[in-house]
């Protein structure tokens, strides 16, 4: 089990704690444990697993085990998906400069594991960092030089702005998710998620000048064009749409994104 046994400020520990399942973040940062014990041991908890496999996210089947509210669950997916959106953006950084490519990185971002993206019944800020760690995924792929890694292919050519402008996007969404743990009263929580914002920070954030919505419009942007092109050739039953269609939901998710971080709470907070 990941934990935060370490000193608070040990941001390693803190990231790889928010880039497991939500029942290991739970217990690392709420310090409960029984929504990972029910997955780790499913032979006793066939009832919740069924729900699972039926389409009901492990998030919502903590809040009715009444391991924590609404809000906790929230905040807490939108650090996860704050971990993925960095951890993809620092892989692009890798790769540019010349880094190896490993498989677990190539994950299709249409996979199921994306199914609830965009899901209505979650709130617009989680719909957003959501939709944003499914676009850096697509950011990720665009990045390989070796063709033969991904089934698919988009036509997205990585920009040296894109790392940057997910990094920063990430920062934002650990410092909302903070916020919402120190109103909720999770304070050592809350204390960690905004050390790794403030980690996540680079010398570069006053120089980007996009942000992911714009990212998903040059995706849809580059897609049409090329479909276009073939349209009006010979090759017309070539013609993809997956990644237009992806690109479109995306961007609808992000139309809310600003350039400014989230403020950071400024009631009583433990010193780092």
């Amino acid at each position: 089990m990941k934990s935060f046994d370490v000193a608070a400020t040990d941001i390693k520990n803190i990231r790889e704690a928010m880039n497991g399942r939500i029942g290991e973040i739970i217990s690392a940062v709420i310090g409960n444990d029984t929504l990972q014990k029910i997955f780790e041991k499913p032979e006793n908890h066939q009832k919740f697993i069924d729900q699972n496999l039926k389409g009901i996210p492990s998030g919502v089947i903590a809040l009715d085990l009444g391991i924590i509210d609404v809000d906790t669950k929230n905040a807490l997916l939108v650090a996860q998906a704050a971990e993925r959106i960095a951890l993809n953006a620092e892989r692009v950084k890798a790769i540019t400069y010349g880094g190896d490519v490993s498989s677990e990185w190539n994950l299709s971002p249409t996979d199921n594991i994306f199914k609830f993206v965009g899901s209505e019944r979650d709130p617009v800020l989680l719909q957003e960092a959501q939709a944003t760690w499914q676009l850096s995924q697509i950011v990720l792929r665009a990045s390989f030089d070796n063709g033969e890694i991904r089934e698919e292919s988009t036509l997205l050519k990585t920009d040296a702005e894109y790392p940057d402008t997910l990094l920063k996007a990430a920062s934002g969404y650990y410092i909302a998710a903070s916020n919402v743990l120190h109103q909720k009263g999770f304070e050592d929580a809350a204390v960690k998620m905004l050390a790794v914002a403030n980690s996540l920070v680079s010398a570069n954030d006053a120089k980007v000048s996009l942000t992911p919505h714009d990212i998903a419009q040059r995706l849809i942007d580059v897609e049409k064009d090329f479909n276009d092109m073939l349209s009006s050739t010979a090759h017309e039953g070539a013609v993809d749409n997956t990644y237009v269609v992806l690109g479109q939901k995306l961007l609808r998710l992000t139309e809310n994104q600003k350039l400014s971080a989230p403020a950071v709470d400024t009631g009583p907070r433990k010193g780092l």
